[in-house]
């Protein structure tokens, strides 16, 4: 859920210009909403967050009775060349 929101907001036609995030660890062990554990351990998020935050990406989503979205993104100074 996090990476297909993630990627949804990161798409050129959302009108998101970023996320924030509510927390970054938890306060107390057990369920939370930060990204690291009380502990300063990552969690799943953590992992999903980072692969989703890097500067140059491929996106893929289910894009409803359209099939397949393939987005990439190139948010840095480089140009990428593939096929």
């Amino acid at each position: 859920m996090f990476a297909a929101t993630l990627g949804y907001w990161r798409r050129p036609d959302s009108g998101c210009d970023g996320a924030l995030v509510f927390a970054l660890r938890d306060l107390e062990p057990g369920a939370g909403w930060g990204l690291l554990d009380s502990d300063g351990r990552s969690k799943a998020s953590w992992f999903v967050m980072r692969r989703m935050s890097l500067p140059i990406a491929v996106l893929l989503a289910e894009d409803g009775l359209d099939g397949l979205r393939i987005d990439a993104v190139n948010d840095s100074d480089n140009t990428v060349v593939g096929e």
